[in-house]
């Protein structure tokens, strides 16, 4: 790593003044953490809630994907799978051809 990463003195101060304090860290008590009020967070949209332009894309993708997935159902003994079974070498596509 280190003819592929060069690392200044600089570098190596900092990661040496960082290795001493963590190591001065008192881990025998708990770590406080602060929260801060929601009133105080910035907010996304005006009324709290994604335009309804992204709400329709979402739902969208969310139905194209339930679509895409259920025909890749495998699970009715006489249907044919959709799916095939991957031969190395094989042509493509891997299904019998077709005769005209």
């Amino acid at each position: 790593l280190g003819s592929m990463f060069k690392t200044t003195k600089a570098a190596r101060k900092t990661g040496a003044d960082l290795d001493s304090k963590l190591a001065s860290v008192d881990r025998s008590q708990p770590v406080q953490i602060k929260t801060v009020p929601a009133t105080h967070l910035p907010k996304a949209w005006e009324d709290n809630q994604p335009p309804l332009l992204l709400q329709e894309g979402a739902h969208l993708i969310s139905l194209l994907s339930a679509v895409a997935l259920s025909t890749l159902r495998n699970d009715l003994e006489e249907a044919d799978s959709p799916l095939i079974s991957f031969t190395p070498g094989a042509p493509w596509p891997h299904g019998k051809a077709r005769k005209k």
